[in-house]
């Protein structure tokens, strides 16, 4: 969709629609065509197949990245977008009920609890695709091509975690601090020393930006502004599933999202990855054995991580399962609870409602994770107490 956007108008009306899905993507066939007195080459196009995962075929296209001073490359990543299943090595992990907490891109069913446990997932998979950008990084340096590449990253979309009627993805007024604020980063070829730019970037601007820096003489006519030269004063603009324009001021654009950056770190605090949730502070201390026939609280997977077999099973490391209590209607009044492997406290979480349940969940390090069998325990923090009340016995 968005090469429909930012391509010229010749390359842009030869891509199939993928505004809803990416079926039969990559299947027409076209001749090579003449511009000027030069043919051009015919690329290579990567596209899933059912034998390869997603991280087999980045890093497969990584590797064949060509190594010219002549050349366009394009690596459309899917990640950290949904379904939220990665480590961040990019190993896959075990599934579970919580799979899906939102109705698709529209609003969530759950409160700042179950957000909170969506918006951790997303962030270990977006700690495999910067895991990826550092391959890519690592691949043009290696082969010459960094000191005089042009580099650009750049994401479709944000993805707001706000809930309370929020839609998640959807252009929305209230949504534009996440949905409609993605990141660009430009590397310009012989670029040494970065720095933050705040104009008002769009993503229309991108092609103009890589035209004015290779010296092209006669662009076509551009929606988008060279960023390299003064960007005009603009909302911040985006268009809804009917095609209808969203618009707010970049000032408030900017305050939403730093309205979103404290939530998330109330919500998950701001340390290194699996050590996100409520009570970091527990994380490490060692607590007995949750002793036989204690069930109040119950695992989704009853059998998770008794058998696990590194390399061959998924990560037994998205630990959730209900609980017979009941949580307030406060999301920050629930309980704390702790979830132990094999008798350390590896990650915390909040309870919440979810499907006619009292549902939790909670990612640990896949190091903490042993061959053969591992012990789960669930605790509750009553003062500074823990409590066991549920384990996969």
């Amino acid at each position: 969709m968005e090469g429909k956007l930012v391509l010229p108008p010749g390359l842009a009306d030869k891509l199939p629609d993928v505004s809803s899905n990416f079926e039969d993507f990559g299947e027409s066939v076209y001749e090579p065509e003449t511009i000027g007195k030069r043919e051009n080459r015919e690329g290579k196009l990567f596209v899933k197949g059912e034998a390869k995962s997603d991280p087999e075929l980045y890093e497969e296209f990584i590797r064949q990245v060509p190594v010219s001073d002549r050349g366009l490359t394009v690596m459309h990543m899917h990640l950290p977008h949904q379904v939220w299943k990665y480590d961040t090595r990019g190993y896959e992990y075990n599934d579970s009920p919580l799979e899906q907490l939102s109705r698709s891109t529209n609003t969530w069913m759950v409160n700042s609890n179950g957000i909170a446990t969506a918006q951790y997932r997303m962030y270990a998979q977006t700690g495999f695709a910067d895991r990826l950008l550092g391959q890519m990084i690592r691949k043009l340096r290696s082969s010459g091509l960094w000191d005089e590449a042009i580099v650009i990253v750049v994401a479709d979309h944000g993805i707001s975690f706000e809930g309370r009627g929020v839609p998640q993805r959807q252009a929305d007024e209230r949504a534009m601090g996440e949905v409609a604020n993605p990141p660009l980063f430009i590397k310009y070829a012989g670029q040494e020393k970065g720095r933050v730019s705040f104009a008002p970037s769009q993503t229309l601007d991108i092609v103009p930006t890589i035209a004015r820096a290779v010296g092209v003489k006669k662009m076509y006519e551009a929606d988008g502004v060279p960023l390299q030269g003064p960007v005009p004063e603009r909302e911040v603009t985006i268009t809804d599933p009917e095609g209808e324009l969203i618009s707010v001021p970049l000032s408030e654009m900017i305050l939403q999202r730093n309205a979103a950056i404290a939530r998330a770190d109330e919500r998950l605090g701001t340390g290194p990855f699996y050590t996100l949730g409520p009570a970091p502070q527990l994380l490490g201390r060692r607590v007995p054995p949750v002793p036989s026939g204690v069930s109040d609280a119950g695992l989704d997977e009853p059998d998770l991580g008794k058998a696990y077999d590194p390399g061959i099973d998924l990560i037994p490391m998205f630990i959730t399962g209900t609980w017979n209590g009941t949580v307030p209607l406060a999301p920050a009044r629930a309980p704390v609870f702790a979830i132990a492997v094999n008798g350390v406290v590896r990650a915390t979480t909040r309870p919440f409602e979810f499907d006619g349940a009292v549902r939790f969940g909670a990612l640990v390090s896949p190091k903490s994770l042993k061959q053969g069998k591992n012990q789960i325990g669930i605790y509750r923090l009553n003062g500074q107490r823990l409590i066991p009340f549920g384990a996969n016995h």
